[in-house]
């Protein structure tokens, strides 16, 4: 079998349905010239998940379609940046394709990649990422998240993005003391550093699934935040990401302004009085700002989801000897 243009590779976790969506569509694509071949890694899943079976049935359905998939499965879970560095270096295509399971993309997308690399003799190709139009209504529910990107932002999102292999394999791969996020990140920072050329193609389009959590996976995920203090730690320029140089999100200065109030609390019923007024003023006013009991519920406990992530921010914060609150 000739060496393909591209590979597409694929990290998975636990998400055996939107797998299954992604594989079906990937047996879909519109091949660029040179044609491409896929490699999916599981990253320790547990058997019962069924992501094997997904795998084994992908693989059969694209063989039939004329598309070769293989896959991996690591042992344990060791975060999205080992998987993805087992799929690369799987990878027989001059150029590697990311996007993740929970992605779909458009048609063309390989064919709108690899063009816009050649037109622009680029490196690292950027592509556009929108939510899910079948349920981006629902962005507007409590702890609603997705990925949308239509610009250069600097987070090289893994769910949409093409590399030169041999850039890859010249960087040594993604960071995997990256646990959690900023892999994808730091490697685009590390590439840009080596004097590769990143583009954006709007026209490679992929879509990103709407999930709707709750507040308690909210807050739970809000951990994987301290990591973006590394990135910007390895790369002093990334601090442009945040809102503003020291503050990562614009909703923590209210966290931020309490927490600078809070010695109030040591100085006797006064200082008490003055944190417990601007602690009330902010809940009264989430309140009065959501419409109704539920909505004024579920921003009073983004407010605490917020002060957890900030805290996690400044334990990171401590750890790199960098400040990102």
């Amino acid at each position: 079998m000739s060496q393909p243009a591209v590979t597409v590779c694929v990290a998975t976790y636990r998400r055996p349905d939107r797998l299954a969506r992604l594989v079906q569509r990937l047996g879909c694509l519109d091949a660029p010239p040179g044609g491409f071949d896929v490699v999916v890694v599981d990253d320790g899943s547990p058997e019962e998940d069924g992501v094997t079976e997904v795998l084994e049935h992908g693989a059969h359905s694209l063989g039939d379609a004329g598309i070769r998939m293989r896959f991996a499965r690591q042992a344990s879970n060791r975060g999205p940046g080992a998987a993805r560095n087992v799929a690369w270096r799987m990878a027989e295509g001059e150029w590697v394709a990311f996007t993740d399971d929970d992605c779909v993309p458009e048609r063309d997308w390989l064919v709108e990649l690899i063009g816009e690399a050649r037109r622009a003799r680029a490196d690292v190709v950027v592509g556009r990422t929108l939510p899910d139009p079948g349920r981006a209504h629902l962005l507007g529910e409590p702890f609603a998240r997705s990925v949308r990107v239509e610009s250069m932002t600097g987070y090289f999102h893994t769910c949409n993005i093409l590399y030169r292999r041999s850039l890859v394999e010249c960087l040594g791969g993604f960071d995997e003391e990256f646990r959690l996020i900023g892999d994808d990140t730091d490697l685009g920072w590390r590439a840009e550093e080596a004097g590769a050329r990143a583009v954006f193609a709007s026209s490679a389009v992929v879509t990103h699934d709407v999930v709707v959590g709750t507040w308690r996976s909210d807050r739970a995920s809000r951990r994987r935040w301290a990591d973006v203090v590394r990135v910007i730690a390895k790369h002093p320029g990334a601090r442009r990401l945040a809102w503003r140089p020291y503050v990562y999100r614009h909703t923590h200065l209210p966290i931020l302004a309490l927490g600078a109030l809070s010695p109030l609390v040591l100085g006797g019923p006064r200082g008490r009085t003055v944190f417990a007024g601007a602690l009330g003023a902010l809940v009264l006013s989430d309140a009065l700002r959501a419409g109704s009991p539920a909505a004024g519920l579920a921003r009073i406990q983004g407010r605490i989801s917020d002060g957890y992530e900030v805290a996690q921010l400044l334990r990171a914060s401590w750890r790199e000897r960098t400040l990102v609150l």
